[in-house]
């Protein structure tokens, strides 16, 4: 802080300044103060020399000057100046100040051009101007004299020097034209400021408000530091930097606020305008439809690319009729409902396009449990054709056991009877003979065994064995019982050829395969748990996995047949039993998964347009009928209605979003090809993705360059 001497000091220089520039420096006469050299006196008590016999107007002319010089460098000292920086400049001062006195020509004064000029070039270069001509003066030679004369390619000079000489030009000359043109400094430091930032900041769309604050805060505080750091001119850089990058954050912040702001204000003009020659002319508005559409792809998350691989990869999977509104997901379902529920062309092409494309889901959905399974015939046409194949089989198998056949030996088949009919030697038949099972077992024993002679021939007893199988099959509640003899049988003919064991086992496996089919279908059914049908479908041998295949998929294909129209046909396949079952009997899951997601996505789409209450179709049917309702309400004197139906048609027409114009909406988000459709008007919402930049990149630039002007 200063002294009361050093203040009253600086007071009186301040008034000597005044006198002096007033034309009343001199305080008396001149008076000798050695030989040859008088002296005069200012107010303040300064004493300056002249030699002997100068007129009094140049006395007070050399005095106005070099007071004014002494007053120019302490504004320079107040920014900081280096002594060497302050020694150097005054030098060339005074130099300047003795020349003009002696009769040399004025120089020409700073003008508004090089002001606007410097500025522009200090806003373009972040405030790096000064420190990038230094560096072009290194190679070029270049450098200023004391006196202001600059010269090229002197390399004597240091390049240090040349350096250094050539940021200190350009510096002063920036001084005094915000001295000068303040204006006009501001302007350029604004409008070069902008330029560089509007090219080198890609255009940010969409993100919402508060995510623009963050991003473009931590954009602000980045440049506003570089542009500290580039006006600081070498002084308390890292202050200055700091200094910045807190304006920057704040102004950077601030910004998509107001650039906000002021685009609302923009289109609460220009949307009425250009809505009503719209509606005037019968087109539509591709900035106005843009808005909603760019909004639904914002809010899926997905890129323009994204959407067409989305639409490619439905396209490869046999889904051609995926589009854009069934893509974005529901962002795009809800859009598109937007639209369809509104009168025009768009809602009846909606709607006849989701209709139809409804209709043929039960196509579409059998063709993929087809594909999937791998079946192509029904259970029917399976289960007799694997019949046929094991009868086919089996006849040459059985065959070729006949001929290898030996006597058989029914001991363990008798015994069996004997242990089942409890026949005693000594007591006879218990009860049980008299009943069906003792009939049955008493009439096989016969066959077996007559007169105490055993049947030993291979094709008889085949033939006996053939007989119980049927019977055990007409008779359920005695086939239990019959089993053992069945088994023995069974045995006893294996025990006569090598080839009939070969030839059942095979026989065994075919009738499992069959049998396999029902399996199938009972895993299709509520009753049937995920955890129990999944792992018995995963350790059954190959055969039977394909005939569990056939039969659950043709009790899901008789799901779908059988549905009521307008049915979500893929949604049985949603529940967690029907997903674990298609994961493991699915030749491709991955695909079947994408192809099931992309149907109950059309499916939810085609609800969300056109499905629901009426009320919403009711009240577009009304809207439609409003041509014809105005005049109606009119003739019957009912003024207020009238007013509102052309009030309603007023705001719809001002508004941009006429029936062109949702149209084109509809028409985007059903279309198949996402670059065609969304490039031009996602190109639409670029251009304003861009001005907002503009605007952004200009308020936080006038920030700065304020700023700096004020210090």
């Amino acid at each position: 802080m200063a002294t009361l001497e050093e203040a009253q000091a600086e007071l009186d220089r301040r008034n000597a300044l005044k006198a002096a520039q007033a034309g009343t420096a001199l305080q008396g006469e001149a008076r000798p103060s050695r030989p040859g050299i008088i002296e005069v006196e200012i107010p303040g008590g300064r004493i300056f020399e002249f030699p002997e016999g100068t007129d009094k107007a140049t006395m007070s002319a050399v005095i106005q000057k070099r007071l004014a010089l002494e007053e120019e460098a302490r504004a320079i000292i107040a920014r900081n100046r280096t002594p060497e920086e302050i020694r150097a400049l005054a030098a060339a001062r005074r130099r300047k100040a003795e020349l003009e006195a002696q009769g040399a020509p004025k120089e020409q004064e700073s003008s508004q051009l090089g002001a606007a000029i410097s500025s522009l070039g200090n806003g373009l270069s972040f405030g790096f101007m000064d420190n990038l001509a230094g560096a072009l003066a290194v190679p070029l030679g270049s450098s200023t004299d004391d006196e202001g004369n600059i010269s090229f390619f002197d390399y004597d000079t240091p390049a240090s020097e040349r350096y250094g000489s050539t940021v200190d030009r350009i510096r002063d000359q920036r001084d005094e034209y915000r001295e000068d043109y303040p204006w006009t400094t501001i302007g350029g430091d604004i409008v070069g400021g902008t330029a560089t930032s509007a090219a080198a900041l890609p255009v940010r769309v969409g993100g919402g408000l508060l995510s623009a604050i963050a991003n473009m805060g931590k954009v602000g505080a980045a440049e506003g530091a570089i542009i500290g750091v580039g006006n600081a001119d070498g002084r308390d850089v890292l202050s200055e930097g700091l200094w910045g990058a807190l304006m920057g954050g704040a102004l950077g912040g601030a910004a998509p606020v107001a650039a906000k702001g002021l685009n609302a204000a923009g289109r609460a003009v220009v949307d009425p305008i250009a809505g009503m020659t719209n509606g005037l002319l019968g087109r539509a508005s591709a900035a106005r439809a843009a808005r909603p559409v760019a909004r639904a792809v914002e809010r899926s998350g997905m890129s323009i690319d994204d959407i067409e691989r989305s639409l490619a990869d439905a396209a490869r999977d046999g889904q051609s009729d995926f589009v854009i509104a069934d893509a974005l997901g529901h962002s795009g379902q809800r859009a598109l409902a937007g639209v369809a529920r509104q009168p025009g062309r768009g809602r009846t092409e909606v709607a006849s396009l989701l209709e139809a494309r409804q209709r043929a889901q039960g196509d579409r959905m059998g063709e993929f449990v087809n594909d999937a399974l791998g079946v192509p015939d029904t259970a029917a046409q399976r289960r007799a054709s694997m019949e046929a194949s094991r009868s086919r089989r089996g006849n040459i198998a059985y065959d070729q056991a006949r001929q290898s056949a030996k006597p058989v030996n029914l001991n363990g088949a008798l015994a069996t009877i004997d242990k089942t009919l409890r026949r005693d030697p000594i007591l006879g038949d218990s009860a049980l003979s008299q009943g069906p099972l003792g009939t049955r077992l008493k009439a096989l024993r016969d066959r077996m065994e007559k007169g105490g002679e055993q049947l030993i021939d291979f094709d008889t007893v085949m033939d006996i064995r053939t007989d119980l199988r049927r019977q055990m099959e007409r008779n359920g509640d005695v086939a239990s019982d019959l089993q053992p003899l069945y088994d023995q049988l069974t045995n006893a003919l294996e025990q006569s050829s090598g080839r009939f064991k070969s030839a059942n086992d095979a026989y065994r496996r075919a009738s499992g395969a069959i049998e396999a089919i029902d399996t199938g279908r009972a895993a299709a059914q509520k009753r049937a748990r995920v955890d129990d049908v999944v792992p018995a479908y995963q350790n059954a041998p190959a055969p039977e996995q394909q005939a569990q295949r056939s039969g659950y998929g043709d009790y899901m294909l008789g799901g779908i047949e059988n549905a009521k129209p307008g049915i979500n046909k893929a949604d049985p396949f949603t529940t967690p039993r029907h997903r674990g079952l298609m994961e493991a009997m699915a030749a491709d899951p991955a695909q079947w998964n994408r192809r099931l997601a992309r149907e109950n996505a059309m499916f939810e789409t085609r609800r969300a347009a056109l499905g629901g209450s009426q009320t919403a179709d009711n009240i577009a049917d009304g809207i439609d009928m409003d041509n014809a309702g105005i005049f109606a309400a009119l003739a019957q004197n009912r003024l207020g209605e009238a007013i509102a139906q052309v009030a309603r048609k007023g705001a719809a027409a001002a508004s941009g979003m006429n029936e062109e114009t949702r149209t084109l909406i509809a028409r985007t988000l059903m279309s198949r090809d996402a670059q065609s459709a969304l490039a031009p008007l996602l190109a639409e919402v670029r251009k304003d993705a861009q001005a907002a930049r503009n605007i952004e990149a200009f308020l936080r630039h006038a920030g700065y360059a304020t700023a700096d002007q004020s210090k």
